[in-house]
């Protein structure tokens, strides 16, 4: 594309003459907050093209797929979108040209103690579902290995960026609140259906990530968000409903999953976000798996149940998720009644 310039690698020299062949031979692509792209070569070093965010190869929706590619292209000011802070880059960065050295990655983490305190505790919050306790850093890289380490910090130092002022509608701090309680659910829930522990950590993060979109939608289109709230302050039903009503809004699980794309996330995540509102299966094939985003959806809904907000669960599709999870009332009452053990014990 005409705005794009030839990029050569510093460490091992290769030259990436187009968009095609970023997207080919190299991985981890996210943005800053001064709107530049900064990627990790195949090599492990990491390249960084200044102000790529206005470029038109970027805005073409280069780095996304389905409905985020699509509605990408009608975001007017993508660098309204909250990024990862520049110098916190610089630091992930570090992180992942030391590869799979957990010492190197340690002595890093030991100059920002931010960082370090978000893995042990996001460590510490996955081991108490099995009863565990994490509490220093070279546990946690130990816990979480390199790489689930790695999608940790950029998805907490992620988080972090949307914790700016929003319109006065929006309680950011009850937001956290049901993002963190939506992640606990999801780790009970992963729990009880026996989910590998290598993908704890991913329902731990995406649960906690799967609404950030309605913070998307109220920094980038204020008026459409705002009265989205209000419809939602006036009548007993649930965001999606809202946003129906109000009309010609980007869907938050679709924002949702572009920011977390710009933010350089892992597919995994990227796609449990963008799904959590989507229909089960409702399979009744013997040995048929929960999904991953089956788990995700569900915990969303039980969230609204633990916080005592019924008006705000879509009921239909709950009641379908239920008959497809295969849980009673009863045991929903006993996960709960685990959820709040370990939230009283942080």
């Amino acid at each position: 594309m005409e705005d794009f310039v030839p990029k050569t690698c510093g460490s091992c020299k290769k030259t990436f003459n187009s968009p095609e062949e970023l997207l080919k031979q190299t991985n981890r692509f996210r943005f800053c907050a001064k709107g530049h792209l900064w990627i990790n070569c195949s090599c492990h070093s990491t390249m960084m093209i200044k102000n790529a965010i206005n470029s038109s190869w970027v805005s073409s929706g280069f780095f996304f797929k389905g409905d985020a590619k699509e509605f990408w292209s009608i975001i007017k000011n993508p660098e309204q979108i909250p990024m990862i802070d520049h110098d916190h880059m610089k630091t992930l960065s570090e992180i992942d040209e030391a590869k799979e050295d957990l010492e190197k990655i340690a002595k890093i983490l030991e100059k920002n103690p931010l960082m370090a305190s978000m893995v042990i505790s996001s460590a510490h919050q996955i081991a108490m579902v099995k009863g565990n306790y994490v509490n220093s850093l070279n546990h946690a890289l130990s816990f979480f290995g390199p790489t689930l380490a790695k999608n940790i910090l950029y998805a907490k130092v992620g988080q972090q960026s949307l914790n700016i002022r929003y319109h006065n509608l929006i309680d950011l701090n009850f937001f956290w609140k049901q993002a963190k309680i939506t992640a606990e659910i999801a780790m009970s829930l992963g729990d009880f259906y026996l989910v590998d522990d290598s993908f704890m950590s991913n329902l731990y993060l995406s649960a906690q990530l799967i609404n950030i979109g309605k913070l998307i939608q109220a920094k980038i289109d204020t008026d459409k968000s705002l009265k989205i709230y209000q419809f939602l302050s006036e009548h007993p039903t649930h965001y999606v409903a809202s946003e129906q009503m109000i009309g010609g809004v980007i869907p938050h699980e679709t924002l949702g999953e572009i920011v977390a794309s710009l933010w350089g996330l892992p597919d995994t995540i990227i796609e449990l976000i963008s799904k959590h509102h989507k229909e089960s299966k409702l399979s009744e094939k013997p040995g048929d798996r929960i999904e991953l985003y089956e788990i995700i959806a569900f915990s969303n809904q039980l969230m609204h149940w633990f916080l005592l907000e019924p008006e705000r669960m879509n009921q239909s599709y709950f009641l379908r998720m239920q008959k497809r999870m295969k849980v009673n009332d009863s045991e929903i009452e006993s996960l709960f009644e685990e959820v709040k053990k370990r939230m009283e014990k942080n």
